[in-house]
């Protein structure tokens, strides 16, 4: 099966919001996500078959500071998981780092989420720091990561 990466449009709110409820404990905000699709310092990208542009399958928001990309909020659907669609959100989000100028990217992901955390890894990102208790569902330590983008594109 084919896939590609490509920019969300108002009309994909609703599949993302769906998406969020489904892969996360607390997920965001319908609004939170539709200032990620129209606001000009954010990005939100979906991951989609090619034979069905229209129906994502993931998506992956990050945002623009002063040279750096903040990863915010990254979900693949629960029966579209173990595909490496992940792996071809988190390169479209590091090609969209890479246009802006962006020379790092940051994240916070749940001490738990060991998947999430080797993905991550997987593309140089590595601990950096620590917030006990960050997560208030569980009380749950979030880990911060950071890596260098520039000059580490994969193609």
């Amino acid at each position: 099966m084919k896939w590609k990466v490509r920019k969300a449009t108002l009309s994909d709110l609703e599949s993302i919001v769906r998406i969020d409820r489904e892969s996360h404990a607390i997920p965001w905000p319908k609004e939170a996500l539709q200032d990620c699709i129209t606001g000009r310092e954010e990005v939100l990208i979906l991951v989609c078959r090619q034979d069905m542009p229209g129906a994502p399958a993931g998506f992956a928001a990050g945002r623009f500071l002063s040279g750096e990309f903040e990863i915010l909020n990254i979900a693949v659907a629960p029966n579209r998981r173990n595909r490496g669609l992940g792996h071809l959100l988190m390169d479209g989000l590091k090609k969209e780092a890479d246009r802006c100028g962006c020379h790092t990217w940051i994240l916070e992901v749940r001490e738990g989420n060991l998947a999430a955390r080797h993905l991550y890894g997987s593309f140089g990102l590595v601990e950096v720091g620590k917030r006990s208790g960050y997560y208030a569902d569980t009380g749950e330590a979030a880990i911060l990561m950071a890596g260098q983008l520039t000059g580490n594109l994969e193609e």
